[in-house]
């Protein structure tokens, strides 16, 4: 495939005619430039190649699972475990249960929260936590 452009507009072809023809009227030829397709993008914009990161977006629900395994995968997990085991056994109990039982948890909810401020995770190790997690659970085994 060969890419060429005129006047900011791009046009791939792939018959060498139609390429020569197009290069005598003033038709260039414009390669893409080197990128990743696993990690980047490559888009033509306003007569430009424009090489990007894939930005993955942040989940709003994960498995609790897949969270459990990408909170080991930091060596957090124990962390956790340790702070739901230090509070007041009413508590303590509705926690381990959520925590070990309930089959999904939400980016925001307040156990997330809780332990966000408690162990002093920011919202960016948060948000990559629910994004291997979603990777994880995407691909278990």
């Amino acid at each position: 495939m060969t890419y060429l452009s005129y006047d900011k507009q791009l046009r791939s072809e792939s018959n060498p005619q139609i390429i020569a023809n197009l290069k005598r009227k003033g038709w260039v030829e414009a390669p893409q430039p080197p990128y990743d397709p696993a990690t980047q993008t490559c888009e033509w914009i306003n007569g430009a190649w424009v090489v990007a990161p894939i930005v993955v977006p942040v989940p709003t629900e994960v498995a609790m699972w897949a969270l459990r395994e990408a909170l080991e995968a930091v060596n957090e997990l124990a962390n956790v475990d340790q702070k739901i085991n230090s509070l007041p056994p009413a508590q303590r109990r509705t926690a381990q249960n959520r925590w070990l039982y309930k089959p999904t948890i939400i980016r925001n909810s307040a156990i997330i929260s809780a332990l966000q401020q408690q162990l002093g995770w920011t919202n960016a190790f948060v948000d990559d936590l629910y994004k291997n997690a979603a990777a994880i659970a995407q691909n278990p085994n």
